[in-house]
């Protein structure tokens, strides 16, 4: 009886330490004086994501809306039991962003070379690595390399153009996102190994399962994407990896052999394989050691991912909303026509960007989808929030909340409506620039941006001299993004009707 009564007595002195814990887990904020949303044990502010009844994204837009309505500048959020700081004025986000740089140098993630070599891209960088590999990374973008790159893109470009024109009619269904995908992943493949891929035309390739595993919205995926932004430690327990064994074998086998190809050919040409082979040439310690073979191929599979999604969800949703609205439509097909006009009906990469209506166009679809929803910073140097008494303590979690601030009225009027010409006036938007973020924030935002826009623009003015696009009726109306994506990701996809018109 004394024993079971003993049992008994230090399972409800456990029990209650153990609630006593999970309850101070979500005390943290309350402690330092920043409100946060009503939590739910265990699961904080997460619990709808877990039940599926939205993605991330919208899941920090009510901790955004909510406290923005209240005239805060700055909220709480708890992912499961992980306090996380979420900036929402855009005055506090410039300045975490840029002119306080220095406190949140690093992005969220989880970098382990030997146990996931795929893992070593700049995005996962920290510190003097990164300060020493974002030039060099960035070298690849100039305008100068970006020219260079235009006709492999309209090659390409041609051959989606005439896939969709074999499926062209008044009533065939267009998977457009998955089309678009394939478009993308062949000219990412030629401009990092120059090789030739062909998917879209059908041909199978291996990268077509790297695809799959980067993007799909599954469980899996979510799950993987989820802990590694916001519970790195945990996602690093887990053992948790980029690809599975066999697709990092893959990746690397390929990007080994491709190397390997090149020293025995004696080529050095100034493109994103040389850059990365030169890095580190004149080595100044441990930061400037030359790139890894595990770092070089984690620079390749960060180009492949951002590079063939996101410009992919730009291309799909853009004629979506173009489709959508047909007097928008033919309004970005009159200026391509004018424009190609004046360079002998041909489509060159001076044309492509005197087109300015489709470039507000893609603007106005990166705002109202922007392919990061969210960005990420750690405080790496304990900060004081300027004019309060809150400190941000070294290694807290930063959300920029992207999505929410782009569909915030303030700033972008009418946000549910697709409207291009609100960029008209040449300015990002009005009247602060800054809440224009699809890139991200600072020295840490995306340096392929262009290229994804110069990759989006040649395509759409060769689909839209072609085609006039029309949404299926199978296009359940309104989207719904899926809840376990982690970008923008229409379930079920977006379908679209190709009709030929004369190639102007």
């Amino acid at each position: 009886m004394d024993v079971s009564l003993g049992i008994i007595s230090v399972a409800l002195a456990l029990i209650t330490l153990i609630a006593i814990w999970i309850n101070s887990c979500h005390t943290y904020w309350a402690k330092r004086g920043v409100e946060t949303l009503h939590t739910t044990p265990l699961i904080g502010n997460t619990q709808n994501i877990w039940l599926l009844k939205e993605p991330m994204m919208l899941n920090l837009k009510r901790t955004y809306d909510h406290f923005k309505a209240k005239g805060k500048k700055y909220a709480g959020y708890y992912f499961l039991m992980k306090p996380i700081f979420v900036p929402i004025d855009l005055d506090l986000i410039k300045t975490i962003g840029i002119h306080d740089f220095n406190h949140f140098t690093d992005h969220i993630g989880c970098l382990d070379e030997k146990g996931d070599p795929l893992s070593t891209h700049l995005f996962n960088q920290k510190g003097d690595r990164w300060k020493f590999l974002r030039p060099k990374v960035s070298a690849t973008f100039t305008s100068g390399k970006l020219k260079g790159m235009f006709d492999g893109m309209l090659s390409y470009s041609e051959q989606l153009a005439d896939l969709i024109c074999k499926m062209a009619d008044r009533t065939k269904a267009i998977d457009i996102e998955h089309i678009s995908l394939l478009y993308t992943s062949d000219i990412i493949i030629y401009n990092i190994f120059g090789v030739k891929s062909r998917m879209i035309m059908g041909e199978e390739f291996e990268f077509e399962r790297c695809l799959k595993k980067l993007h799909g919205a599954d469980f899996r995926n979510a799950l993987h994407k989820l802990l590694l932004l916001t519970c790195p430690d945990l996602y690093a327990a887990l053992k948790m990896r980029t690809f599975d064994k066999r697709m990092t074998n893959f990746f690397m086998n390929f990007v080994k052999q491709h190397l390997e190809q090149r020293s025995k050919s004696n080529l050095k040409q100034k493109d994103f394989v040389q850059l990365l082979l030169e890095c580190g040439s004149t080595s100044n310690g441990e930061s400037e050691r030359p790139l890894s073979l595990e770092e070089i191929c984690g620079q390749y599979l960060v180009y492949f991912f951002a590079g063939t999604d996101t410009v992919a969800r730009a291309i799909s949703f853009t004629l979506f909303e173009l489709s959508l609205n047909k007097d928008l439509q033919e309004k970005a097909r009159d200026e391509i026509k004018s424009v190609r006009k004046n360079f002998n009906g041909e489509l060159c990469y001076e044309g492509v960007l005197k087109m300015k209506y489709l470039a507000n166009c893609i603007t106005e679809t990166l705002r109202k989808h922007p392919p990061a929803m969210i960005t990420t910073r750690v405080c790496t140097k304990k900060y004081k929030i300027p004019d309060t008494d809150v400190t941000i303590e070294k290694g807290t979690y930063v959300l920029i909340p992207i999505y929410a601030i782009h569909m915030d009225p303030e700033y972008f009027p009418n946000p549910e409506i697709y409207d291009p010409d609100r960029f008209s006036d040449g300015t990002k938007t009005n009247p602060n620039s800054f809440a224009y973020m699809p890139a991200g924030v600072g020295p840490r935002m995306c340096l392929g941006f262009k290229f994804g826009v110069l990759e989006a623009s040649i395509v759409l003015s060769l689909l839209l001299s072609r085609f006039k696009f029309s949404v299926h009726p199978d296009t359940k109306m309104p989207l719904k993004y899926d809840a376990w994506a982690f970008s923008p990701h229409p379930s079920p996809p977006i379908k679209l009707v190709a009709e030929r018109i004369d190639k102007l």
